[in-house]
């Protein structure tokens, strides 16, 4: 801040520290669908599934998660948000926004190996990804 308290003009920004751009592993990861629609906005969605599937996409917070379909075969077939699983039809419940603390967060996948439904999709929000300078005038 300059002497008389406002700032000077804005000279850049980096990542913020600990911040982790969502990142996928796991032998599904290639068959969700994922996409940024703005800074620090990402979906993640997956059609109808097969067998067996496994993913885990990891990010941090702080933030929120939105999911807004999820039709999995009950207590089968789930997504795992931090600690709260979610799985079966939960089309009357939706959307559904989960908030994320400041520590990483593990969004997990997995399919069964009998009945399919018609998947799922979420919007990950990170309200810290960038901090800004400002310099002198």
């Amino acid at each position: 801040r300059q002497k008389d308290g406002t700032r000077g003009p804005f000279v850049g920004s980096v990542p913020a520290y600990g911040f982790q751009e969502p990142s996928c592993s796991g032998a599904t990861c290639s068959l969700i669908e994922s996409s940024r629609l703005a800074e620090g906005v990402s979906r993640f969605s997956r059609d109808t599934y097969t067998d067996s599937e496994q993913a885990v996409i990891s990010a941090s917070g702080p933030g929120s998660i939105t999911v807004t379909r999820l039709d999995t075969e009950k207590s089968y077939d789930a997504l795992r948000i931090g600690d709260q699983e979610l799985s079966g039809n939960m089309t009357e419940t939706l959307p559904l926004t989960l908030t994320l603390g400041e520590v990483p967060v593990q969004i997990k996948w997995n399919s069964d190996e009998s009945v399919h439904s018609n998947g799922w999709s979420f919007e990950l929000r990170q309200t810290s990804s960038m901090v800004t300078f400002e310099g002198p005038p």
